[in-house]
């Protein structure tokens, strides 16, 4: 019997559930894998049914051995080498009522001369407070390949799952990006594939989380 979508997402998420939950950066000692696909949570975004938490976001490290470096920099200080806290920081501007001008002068790249003015700084801090408070999950998966085609197959499964939609206290229902709002996550490269995760990738997938614990 082939799975609904909501059926396969609810099975995917069970089975990201059996991972280890970090909920600090990586250090030298970590256990979170250094390749890999993270899966980021946050308190009050739950599945439909209370049955977990939704995941709010999916990544990957491109280069080898990257994984940590790409999660610190989700906490670390500066927007710039996280477009996740970009994303944060635009819903939260948004969300105190920022104009759509400082906006986009907060995702301007670094040459811009307000980068580090007060306003921006003040923000930088509220976006690490904000990632400070969510959680993450780490599948090893050591090809970037394999990474690849399964980040963009969750993403997708992910971001049109009725199931899997945010609450109305979402920060992400501030994002500056549309497909953000639509898509209940902090990603916005194939939220709108239509390359989902299918039942047939169910088996690879739990031969990585077995693999994992």
């Amino acid at each position: 019997m082939v799975a609904t979508r909501e059926q396969l997402c609810e099975t995917i998420h069970q089975e990201i559930d059996r991972l280890p939950v970090f909920k600090t950066k990586p250090t030298s000692i970590s256990t979170v894998p250094k390749d890999g696909i993270y899966f980021w949570y946050e308190d009050g975004e739950m599945r439909m049914g209370n049955r977990g938490q939704r995941v709010t976001r999916v990544g990957i490290n491109e280069r080898p051995g990257r994984l940590h470096g790409r999660i610190k920099e989700h906490y670390g200080q500066n927007r710039e080498g996280s477009t996740f806290r970009k994303h944060l920081g635009g819903a939260l501007l948004a969300k105190d009522g920022e104009p759509e001008s400082e906006i986009k002068e907060w995702y301007r790249a670094r040459r811009s001369a307000r980068f580090k003015d007060s306003k921006f700084c003040k923000y930088e801090g509220l976006v690490t407070q904000q990632a400070e408070l969510g959680s993450y999950r780490v599948l090893k998966v050591t090809s970037i390949s394999e990474r690849e085609e399964l980040e963009e197959r969750l993403i997708a499964i992910f971001s049109h799952c009725s199931h899997c939609s945010p609450s109305d206290s979402w920060l992400g229902t501030h994002a500056y990006r549309n497909e953000i709002r639509l898509s209940g996550l902090w990603n916005v490269e194939y939220v709108c594939s239509t390359n989902e995760f299918q039942n047939q990738d169910l088996l690879r997938l739990r031969k990585r989380v077995r693999l994992a614990r």
